[in-house]
């Protein structure tokens, strides 16, 4: 566990990986998008056909409004879970991802539920802990998307 005095400063290394998980999230490369290409072709990953149906599934997804985390959210949605807790920082973070998951998924309100959290306060994940599993008795799927790379690297996850 670390204390506040004994947490190590982020590397140089962590730095540029932050820097590029941010060009991944909105705009992969060249060379990214090939890779995933690759990817979904030897797999043959097809989010429409390859999610099974998720009927009464309790789903938990940090980090969903932006990047992986929305389209993870986007994706599960349209399989017919019981319920999506999407994690975001703010409520306004949140209506605007589900805005944009209301277009594909126009009954997404009804079971994607906002739970305020940020990863980088180990208070609010503690809350945001406490609100699921006060409002659910099982929790089937944990998407747990690193949103910080900075936090985790300080956390020597990246080294």
């Amino acid at each position: 566990m670390f204390g506040t005095d004994t947490v190590p400063e982020p590397s140089l290394h962590c730095s540029t990986i932050h820097s590029s998980f941010e060009l991944l999230q909105y705009q992969p490369s060249p060379e990214m998008a090939g890779f995933l290409n690759r990817i979904s072709n030897e797999y043959n990953f097809n989010p429409q056909t390859s999610i099974p149906d998720l009927s009464g599934k309790v789903i938990v997804v940090t980090g969903g409004n932006t990047g992986l985390g929305y389209q993870t959210v986007l994706q599960l949605a349209q399989h017919g879970p019981s319920r999506i807790f999407l994690t975001a920082r703010s409520q306004s973070k949140y209506d605007k991802a589900m805005a944009e998951i209301r277009m594909t998924v126009p009954q997404a309100s009804d079971f994607v539920h906002f739970i305020q959290m940020d990863l980088s306060s180990l208070a609010s994940v503690k809350s945001a802990a406490d609100q699921i599993s006060s409002s659910t008795t099982r929790l089937d799927i944990l998407v747990n998307k690193v949103v910080n790379w900075q936090l985790a690297c300080m956390c020597k996850v990246c080294v």
